[in-house]
């Protein structure tokens, strides 16, 4: 078997679980099935979510039998009015679901467009439940606001430079020529602003009979992200500071 790249290796962190079976089980499965066609219309991603570091997660009866934390769901259709994104990022030990509609243009950096919603939910009881508010931007300023219609501004971007998300880089960092990107602004789960992003290449990692390129994204408050991606064009794998997303299934 392959040994991992130092980028998503944290066999270290256990030793109540075999990080690098956790992690080649669902990559190579998800390898094995057809690669998706670029010019495809509609595109769904789905990842299964690693801990980094697996002290502090909640191991009760539900949770504590299996390693993966949570689930990630990127699903896209080309629409009239651009690449229209359904999100669910579900995160099991604490509870929480977020899910994100945006819409995104058919252009290779997906600037985000006008309106989005976001809608947070946790296993707490009551009120406290779920939150949802709508997002927009208006010249250089985003907007957020709650159901009940109270807004807040959430930053501002720098003129001329593109506003995009996090999970739209799936489709921008397999169209950068040399694998860069400068002066992007990204708006982190649609609501935290980050600018002077810059994504630069990293190297190349053989995973079993794979050819994947590393790529590598940081910015103003943004600490390092490491993102792989196949010969096809898929990001295979994306590791944070607290979490690895491993691929398990592509389609359209």
């Amino acid at each position: 078997m392959s040994d991992l790249h130092w980028s998503v290796d944290y066999t270290a962190q256990t030793d109540r679980w075999d990080v690098r079976s956790e992690l080649s089980q669902p990559l190579l499965q998800a390898l094995s099935s057809p690669s998706l066609d670029p010019d495809a219309s509609a595109k769904t991603h789905r990842y299964t979510i690693l801990p980094n570091f697996w002290c502090g997660y909640n191991e009760d009866e539900t949770h504590g039998s299996q390693f993966s934390i949570g689930s990630l769901l990127v699903e896209r259709t080309l629409t009239e009015s651009g690449w229209r994104y359904r999100v669910i990022h579900d995160n099991a030990p604490s509870g929480e679901r977020l899910t994100l509609d945006f819409t995104c243009g058919d252009e290779p950096l997906r600037p985000l467009r006008s309106p989005w919603l976001i809608v947070a939910h946790n296993d707490a009881d009551g009120i406290y439940s779920e939150v949802d508010w709508k997002g927009s931007i208006e010249g250089a300023t985003i907007s957020l606001t709650t159901s009940r219609g109270l807004s807040f501004e959430a930053g501002e971007v720098t003129p001329g430079t593109p506003l995009t998300t996090i999970w739209a880089l799936v489709d921008v960092i397999p169209t950068l020529t040399g694998g860069v990107g400068d002066g992007l602004s990204i708006l982190e789960d649609l609501e935290t602003l980050k600018l002077g992003c810059r994504i630069h290449p990293l190297e190349t990692w053989t995973f079993e009979s794979h050819r994947l390129t590393g790529h590598v994204l940081s910015g103003e408050g943004l600490p390092p992200s490491y993102w792989w991606l196949t010969e096809s064009g898929d990001v295979a794998l994306v590791s944070t500071i607290f979490s690895t997303y491993v691929l398990c299934e592509r389609g359209t």
